[in-house]
């Protein structure tokens, strides 16, 4: 559902301000953005010094055929030729150049929220932010839309204000009480578009919160096929997607209705203005003041003016979208900006010297702080030892992992663990990258560091990891093998992807594993030969969460959760 901001009225000045926070750090950090920007106000320039030098050569054309004069009027066609000539190469490159700031404006702006988006896990805390969402879209189609509404707007501006200076000295040269009226006539449309299209702001940012939310239904039903195809939900599965169909085309709808309304005056406001100059200066071309060249120069230039001055007017619904999408993305970059730490301050990993894991006094709370899922736990896990933790569903067994891990952070107390690049998590359902067997393997890190000097990483090594946990039909191919690019989630089972994830502690070799459930896919000898594995790694230390009574034989000690409802809500014993 949309949240009550999507409904609120932004000030204009508040709407610029929120503009100047997207648009300047491009033109500011951007190698070559000033001179790209420099390079399109010449072109600008140009094309509006184009546009009055077209004005007068219009007027002679118009004037020699209204004289009859043949040799005057090949002349002033051969005028018009030259010029044509001239103004057509530039016009094109005024156009590409603004098509390609547009496009690096939006590489660049993409780029930077992705890194941000991408660090320090801000991806996982925006998904637990029901402030923002489907930050897919704002990363794709709200920053096109930004970069080329933004440039485009902009341009329309400074030739409108260029434009204005130009021919309002035509206008007024030619007749002044005509200058007055196309005053009083832009007053009076913008003031009535503005009256008429309020809403559409606001109906705007609806319609992309309903389409993106469709997409998003699309997108799971897409990514969870198998599972649904089992449960057969497929009726359920359609109405959803119905349901949100409905909504976004309600929203469109809507849209519509007003765009209606108001293109009902904007369309005879476009209209009127086809003859309006010619009504207000024909008495002077029939008393024989002026030539027909001049009428035909002085609607040519109070249409420009006019659309200068009718901007609002013209480019209305494209602003009302604009706002929208500016409202979207600034949420979206507050929420990837780096932020400070929340106080109480969280769990966070430290380096330990001789212990693989100390938690001291930790009480953690769900992300929106609604409920508490354990209360003052502490433990010690020596290097070398292995922790089990159990616990009924709900209990926090997960949750307790998510805090170690630093990815909730609401509570109090001491999480101290090694270093993030000695520390693996390995969730119930893995994650397969998109890429190569190679790639999936030696996740997360890039192929780069696989062979360089840290790792000295040979595909003898991936190999043989395959062959540990069971993976041989993998490695069958050899190191050609290790090259397929193959959608990975989709081809191998939770139980090949669970065997997947401990080749990649086997190959890594952190100094504590964080295992979720790792092995629940597998059976009971695959279990049993993959913690084999797993303890013969030199200095490793491992945690696991499972409820197997098979896993007590691969662990020295276990976590207890019981739930806050009881005091102490944990217990610490030793198996054996």
């Amino acid at each position: 559902m949309a949240s009550d901001e999507d409904d609120q009225r932004v000030p204009l000045k508040e709407q610029l301000r929120l503009f100047r926070r997207l648009a300047v750090p491009y033109f500011e950090q951007a190698e070559g953005a000033k001179l790209q920007f420099a390079l399109l106000l010449l072109l600008v320039l140009i094309d509006a010094g184009v546009s009055v030098v077209f004005s007068y050569v219009g007027r002679d054309f118009y004037s020699a055929l209204s004289a009859k004069d043949q040799a005057l009027f090949i002349e002033k066609t051969a005028n018009f030729a030259v010029g044509l000539a001239v103004a057509t190469p530039l016009t094109v490159l005024f156009r590409f150049q603004r098509s390609r700031l547009a496009l690096n404006w939006r590489a660049w702006m993409t780029t930077e929220l992705a890194r941000q988006y991408c660090t320090d896990q801000t991806f996982y805390q925006i998904e637990l932010d029901p402030r923002v969402d489907n930050p897919d879209q704002r990363l794709t189609e709200d920053i096109k839309a930004f970069t080329a509404v933004s440039l485009d707007f902009g341009i329309d501006l400074m030739t409108s204000v260029i434009d204005l200076v130009s021919f309002s000295g035509i206008l007024y040269s030619i007749y002044p009480e005509l200058f007055y009226v196309i005053f009083a006539y832009a007053t009076f449309g913008t003031l009535t578009t503005l009256q008429l299209g309020k809403t559409l702001v606001g109906q705007n940012a609806q319609v992309l919160l309903r389409e993106a939310n469709l997409r998003y239904s699309l997108v799971r039903l897409r990514e969870n096929a198998e599972s649904i195809a089992f449960y057969g939900g497929e009726a359920q599965e359609a109405r959803e997607v119905r349901d949100r169909l409905e909504g976004a085309v309600e929203g469109r709808r809507a849209v519509l209705g007003t765009q209606r309304n108001l293109e009902f005056f904007t369309t005879a406001y476009r209209y009127a203005i086809q003859i309006l100059p010619v009504l207000v200066v024909s008495p002077l071309y029939f008393a024989g003041t002026i030539e027909l060249g001049v009428i035909t120069q002085s609607s040519g230039a109070f249409n420009s003016i006019l659309d200068d001055l009718s901007l609002i007017v013209n480019e209305f619904e494209g602003i009302s979208r604009f706002s929208a999408g500016l409202r979207r993305l600034t949420a979206f970059g507050d929420s990837a900006a780096p932020s400070t730490p929340p106080v109480p301050a969280p769990p966070s990993p430290s380096p330990l010297p001789f212990r693989a894991l100390a938690i001291d006094d930790l009480s953690l709370l769900t992300p929106d702080g609604s409920r508490l899922l354990f209360a003052n736990v502490s433990l010690t896990v020596r290097c070398g030892e292995h922790l089990l933790v159990t616990g009924q569903s709900g209990a926090g067994k997960s949750s307790m992992l998510r805090a170690i891990a630093g990815l909730w952070t609401r509570g109090s107390g001491i999480v101290t663990r090694p270093l993030t690049a000695d520390t693996m998590f390995l969730p119930q359902r893995p994650y397969c990258a998109l890429g190569s067997l190679r790639q999936q393997l030696v996740y997360p890190r890039p192929l780069e560091e696989w062979s360089g000097a840290e790792w000295t990483g040979t595909d003898d090594a991936l190999l043989r990891a395959l062959g540990e946990v069971q993976l041989t039909r993998l490695a069958s191919e050899g190191t050609a093998g290790l090259d397929a690019v193959r959608d990975w989630a989709d081809e191998l089972s939770l139980g090949e992807q669970q065997r997947l994830s401990i080749a990649r502690v086997l190959l890594r070799k952190p100094r504590l594993a964080i295992l979720d459930e790792a092995t629940s896919a597998l059976d009971l000898e695959n279990e049993a030969l993959l913690y084999n594995a797993l303890g013969q790694l030199e200095g490793l230390t491992y945690l696991s969460v499972g409820h197997r009574p098979s896993l007590l034989n691969f662990h020295a000690s276990r976590l207890r959760l019981y739930g806050v409802e009881r005091t102490p809500c944990y217990a610490v014993e030793t198996i054996g």
